[in-house]
């Protein structure tokens, strides 16, 4: 490769290597081109591809890249999984893709970087058995929403008393409204005025029965128990 290509190509992985926020080396050899062909085309579903470079122009892109760290670990015929949106996914489909059809002899998996952090296998294994991203997204959004739909309930609960409470007043204001009117009603009519003058005449003058019976102390004339007459 002459040094013009092989600049190109160095700026062309630091530039996938610099967006990358996932990579994994795998070690391949004698894996048929139609194979690779269906790993490639799996993966960019995935926002995810599937390279294989020469090690030397690799250690020259990651330099300054969160894949610096695998600078150690590029040897043999390498082939490089790098992923640009959700972790989860790639890692998912290679590790199925090396499961099916007995492909352990001819690809596997050496290490990788997450967010500039290398995982062994194992570690990558256990990512690839986390849930997508979009279900990660639905259960995060569930678990926020339970303390929001209590709020909502106990703020429902307290709107509901508060309007029963307003109710319950006005029903008694409107009840106290009507005894009022009532009241008032058989004043007008005398009642009240009659018994006051009742009780002012017992309390002066002693008329205990003459009053009631006859009215005389209404009338202005003399009471039939003997008492003086007594208008008030």
């Amino acid at each position: 490769m002459k040094r013009d290509a092989k600049a190109t190509a160095v700026a062309e992985l630091t530039e996938k290597f610099g967006r990358a926020r996932l990579a994994i080396v795998t070690e391949s050899a004698g894996l048929p081109v139609n194979q690779v062909t269906e790993l490639r085309k799996q993966l960019r579903g995935a926002k995810a591809e599937y390279k294989v470079m020469k090690n030397t122009l690799a250690i020259r892109a990651s330099e300054g890249t969160t894949l610096a760290g695998l600078k150690t670990h590029l040897k043999g015929p390498t082939g490089v999984v790098i992923g640009y949106d959700d972790p989860v996914l790639p890692t998912k489909i290679l590790k199925d893709f090396i499961g099916a059809e007995k492909r352990e002899e001819k690809i596997r998996i050496m290490l990788g970087v997450l967010e500039g952090k290398i995982l062994q296998p194992a570690e990558l294994a256990a990512v690839a058995k986390l849930p997508k991203k979009e279900v990660l997204i639905a259960m995060l959004l569930s678990a926020m929403q339970g303390p929001i739909r209590g709020v909502v309930y106990t703020l429902n609960a307290v709107l509901t008393k508060f309007v029963r409470v307003i109710a319950a007043i006005q029903d008694k204001r409107k009840g106290e409204g009507d005894m009022s009117a009532t009241a008032t009603k058989h004043e007008r009519a005398g009642f009240g005025r009659v018994g006051k003058r009742f009780r002012v005449s017992v309390r002066r003058h002693g008329c205990r029965s003459g009053c009631r019976r006859c009215g005389a102390c209404r009338r202005g004339s003399r009471c039939r128990s003997g008492r003086r007459k007594n208008r008030i």
